[in-house]
Parts: structure tokens; sequence; C-alpha cells
């Protein structure tokens, strides 16, 4: 009788939707929509068991939510590049578009610091992957109101060295005309923190049908979401806020993960924008709550905590928290390690070296050193630190540093600066700079290190929403500077940040701030800012690279046109925080330096 029921139903709304296109009046497309992503099985890596039948699930729930729904499932064939960004700019460019759901099920991994998901055609085709970096950067330029990125993918780095050819592309096209002033509020779920697997287990006892904890968790928060996480809209209408996710998602997806094995560890990651009314999913008459749960700290939680500690105004207000369960969280998720290893690098020459420019290098041994025209540099070795004494005829240049191993980096020389670089394995975990080589404060030692392992396990961001998020991007650029720059790198993770939250305001600040004080700016800022897009390099941005390796993901989405040396020893970037070449790409620049070919 039901099924009866529903295919009268459907052939009922089929006659009218008919009816109104015989009188020219077809209906309005719903204001919200979907693109559902799930490949179980792309090129020859190992197949997948639940990504697409997952992809499926989720996507019926979105329809039954209201969404339009646009599947591209490899159940039913190849999941190709090309229809996703028609389907995307076509879904971008509707007027009444007001919510735009991307969900992506399937391989992922993490490339120069940002996600690639892959399609049916990767790894083969370095095309066939949405480059998540470049797709959200382009997706600010549209003026939906929410947009919305869920992925269940793993967000380890590459086994293999092809996959670190996996260049991927933007989903978002660029605008056609003026970008819109108003930026989308974009909300992101990862199912992992970067380097974590994202895990699928058997269903029950069926071992012949899979999901992904993640994806299963997401769902369950609207099915049985604790007390405080439900918005009661009226008239009978209750609601799960995409801001009241977060401490369900984290707790759940871990306790499923221990509950497998209790060594695995899958910890999301979530990043809201939106407001405190902005929802994907209503709880439905079957749907039960569950009484309030003790808050338990997370990452975002470790990071907020962490900065309060080194300057009160820096940390969005939060629950109070036990000291040994924050420390547990920072112990088990790395941040603890990656603090500590910065702390306790050498960030000043040793006694008796007068240095005023320059660099210190320790962790790895330098074979030679290059740099563009108008820099003299003299190496010398004094304990476990390299010491690089840097002659400036300008306010700035471009230094290559080579490691015994053959790798090394690029980054900005800067008149009466000191910078310090810490290498570990072979590749660069930090860069500091101390004004005139002089010791830095507790404070800005303890800040720096805080925001550089925050950066590394990808969480250093603006807390809070709306009037709070401004304040916090206000505070937090306010503590970055103490009169001149007390650490470039400092303005240069606040301009990472700042363009994740579209605060392109603060961006503009950071940059003439930097050019104001170091007559320089840092590549990465200046790209940022918007002001390398379609035009040669102005004479006072250095390196001509980024630093960041993340930085890499916006070259091409933002036609920035790096130099040929740049372009050709990009393939060869390896896995660091800081933008690190293989021996390869380091080849390439070494001798672009010394030829005199680049500045």
């Amino acid at each position: 009788m039901r099924r009866r029921e529903v295919l009268i139903l459907g052939a009922s709304l089929v006659g009218t939707a008919a009816a109104r296109r015989a009188l020219g009046q077809d209906p309005v497309p719903s204001p919200r929509a979907a693109v559902v992503i799930g490949v179980d099985r792309p090129g020859d890596l190992v197949p997948l068991n639940g990504a697409a039948s997952g992809a499926r699930m989720f996507g019926d729930w979105l329809a039954s939510e209201g969404f339009e729904v646009r599947r591209f499932i490899d159940d039913t064939g190849p999941v190709e590049m090309e229809p996703i960004k028609d389907t995307v700019k076509e879904l971008v460019k509707r007027s009444n578009l007001t919510q735009l759901v991307i969900y992506f099920a399937g391989h992922g991994c993490l490339i120069t610091g940002s996600e690639r998901w892959l399609l049916s055609g990767a790894p083969e085709d370095s095309g066939a992957a949405v480059n998540f970096a470049a797709s959200f950067d382009r997706a600010q330029l549209w003026p939906v109101s929410n947009i919305v990125f869920i992925s269940d993918a793993c967000r380890s780095r590459p086994e293999s060295l092809r996959m670190d050819f996996l260049s991927g592309e933007s989903i978002f096209p660029a605008p056609e005309g003026a970008v819109s002033e108003v930026a989308p509020k974009i909300d992101k779920f990862f199912a992992a923190r970067p380097g974590q697997a994202a895990l699928e287990v058997p269903m029950g006892e069926n071992v012949t049908q899979y999901e992904g904890i993640y994806t299963s968790v997401f769902l369950e928060a609207f099915k049985r979401p604790d007390e405080t996480m439900v918005l009661d809209l009226g008239d009978g209408v209750k609601v799960v806020p995409n801001r009241r996710l977060e401490d369900f998602l984290f707790r759940e997806v871990r306790k499923r993960a221990a509950q497998r094995n209790i060594n695995l560890r899958q910890w999301p990651q979530t990043d809201v924008c939106s407001s405190d009314s902005t929802y994907i999913g209503r709880l439905t008459a079957a749907s039960r709550t569950e009484e309030a749960r003790a808050r338990e700290p997370n990452l975002s939680d470790v990071v907020s905590l962490a900065l309060a500690q080194v300057d009160p105004s820096l940390s969005a207000p939060r629950p109070e928290f036990s000291k040994a369960s924050v420390d547990a969280i920072a112990a088990e998720s790395g941040f603890t390690e990656a603090r500590s290893v910065i702390l306790a690098a050498p960030d000043q020459a040793p006694s008796g070296v007068f240095l005023t420019s320059g660099f210190t290098i320790v962790g790895a041994a330098v074979e030679s050193i290059a740099a563009s025209a108008g820099a003299r540099t003299e190496r010398a070795v004094s304990g476990e630190q390299t010491i690089v004494h840097v002659e400036f005829e300008g306010p700035a240049a471009t230094v290559a540093i080579r490691f015994e191993n053959g790798a090394g980096t690029a980054v900005a020389g800067l008149r009466d600066f000191v910078g310090h670089i810490v290498v570990e394995g072979g590749l660069v975990r930090n860069v500091s700079y101390d004004d005139g080589g002089n010791p830095p404060s507790d404070r800005i030692r303890e800040l720096r290190a805080t925001v550089a392992a925050a950066a590394e396990l990808g969480i250093f961001r603006i807390q809070g929403y709306g009037e709070q998020r401004t304040r916090q991007a206000l505070e937090l650029g306010n503590a970055l500077r103490m009169g001149k720059f007390a650490d470039p790198t400092l303005g240069l993770y606040a301009a990472y940040a700042y363009n994740e939250a579209a605060l392109v305001d603060m961006v503009n600040s950071v940059a003439g701030l930097m050019r104001g004080d170091l007559n320089a700016i840092l590549f990465d800022v200046a790209m940022l800012n918007g002001e390398l897009s379609g035009r040669n390099l102005p004479d006072d941005v250095f390196p001509l690279c980024p630093m960041l390796s993340q930085g890499w993901n916006l070259v091409r989405v933002r036609d920035v046109q790096l130099p040929e040396t740049y372009m050709a020893a990009q393939p060869h970037l390896l896995p660091a925080l800081w933008t690190t070449f293989g021996a390869p790409g380091m080849d390439l620049i070494m001798q672009a330096l010394e030829d005199g070919r680049l500045r």
C-alpha cells in the first residue's frame, strides 16, 4: 500500500511539473543544492568499500532535507572532473542559491599542505583530483550565503612519488564579472586531522557492506543529538545548526575508531563560520535527543587555550577544562611535541658570534648557499649551527640553502633580521626571524612556537563568529605586531588565517604594515593580498615563490606568474610545512641564482 501511495504521489508531482512547463511556468529551483561525490575505485589504488554507498546515503539524506542533489558516484561509471566543474558553475550562478553543500567520500591525501580528493582517473592523471585549497579559495568569490565542504577522506601523506604530482583542480570557477563584495560563510568538516586516515568499517555483523565512520557519525548527529545541539525554530521545526556539530563529531568519531581498535586514531576537524541558526538538517519524528554531556576538549580548544596563556585576548570564550584533559589531547595530537621542538631550537646566534643580518640553521648540515643579486653571503659552522652572514644592498634578497642530503629551501633574507631555520629529517619544520639578531622576548618565543605548532597541525585559525570573529582577528593582529614586526613570519601566519576567514581588509592591513616596516613584502602575503594576480611580480617581493608549502595550492588558481625556474622546481616539493625542495628542484634554483637569472 505504501509503495503505491509513493508512486501515485510521484506521478502527481511529475504531472504538476509537466503542467507548469506547458504553461511556461517552470518551478523555481531550490535555494539549497548539493554536489555529492563518491569514489571507491580511483585508478589502480586499493579499492574502498564504503565511499560510493556512503555518498549515495548522504545524498539521499540531503534530498530529504530539500536539497537539489547532483550525484557523481562511481558505482554507475567513472567520476570525471569536467562534469563536476560544469555542475558547480551552473549552481553558483543561480541568483536564488543560498546554501551549497560539497560532499566527498573516497581516497584523499595531503600534498603541499592541502587535501586532494581523488577521482576515477587519479593518480595517473594529475588533474583528476579536487584541489581543496584552490576550490576553497575560489568559493570565497561567489555570493552564496553558506557553502559547506564535507570530506570523508584520508588526510595522510602520499605513499608514492606519483601521488606527489597530483596537482588537482578547483571545482569552483572564477567569476566572469565583478566579485561579490560579501564573501560567503564557508564551513569545513574534515573526517580526520592532517596526517590521519579516514576509516571505513563493516556495518554491524555484515562483512560485505562497509560504511565510513565519519559519514555515519555525521548523519547520526541528526538522529540522536545531545539536547544542547538542538535549536527550536518554532512550528515544530527543530534543527542541528552547523556550529553545534563540532563537539559531537569529535567525541563520537574518536570513540568509534577506538572501539574498532584501541590503537586507531581518527580526529575530525571542524571549522564553522556560519551563524548560530545556519543548518543543513532537521530532526525527524524518529529522532531522539540525548542528555547533555560534559564537554571534552578538542584540538581547537588546545590551541585556543595555549594562545590564551600567551595573551588572554587571543582566545575566544571556551568552557573550562581540567588541565589533565587538555594536556592529554595536546600530547596525543602531536601539538605538545611540535611546540617543544620549536621552543628547544636555538633562536639566536651562538655566544661570541655577532650576527645582525643572515640566518642560523639547525638540524642539518649546509652544503651550499646562493643568493640573488645585491646580496653577499658568508658561511661558518659553530657547534651544531650553521651561521650565514648576509650583506644587503637593498632591503631584502632571496637566499637558497641546500642541505647535505641535496634538499633545501628558498627563503627571504631581510636586512637587519636574523632568520632561524629548523630542519628535521631533511625537511624545514620552522622558520622565524628576530630583529637585529636580538634575542626574542619570552612572550614572542612562546607565541610563535604556539602558532607554528598549530599551523603544522592545520588548526591555526580565527575563532568565533560575526563581531566576535572580527574582534578576534583585530586582537590577533595587535598581538602579532609590536611596533615593528617582532617576527615577520607571525604576519605570514596571520595573513593565511585572515584569508581562510575571508577577512580581506585584514590581509591588506598585514601587507601594508609589512611593506612599511620592512620596505619589502613576503611572497605569500602579496599573493594573498591579490596583488600578484595576472601581473609581473613587484620588485619588493621576496622570495619569488611561496614560503609556506600551502601557498603553492593557490599559485595557479590566483593566476600568479612564477619564474620558470620555480615552476620547474614545483614538482619536486617535499611534504613539509615550510617550502622544501628535493635535490632536483634545488639544482634548478641554485643554478639560476648563481647565473643571475633570479632575484
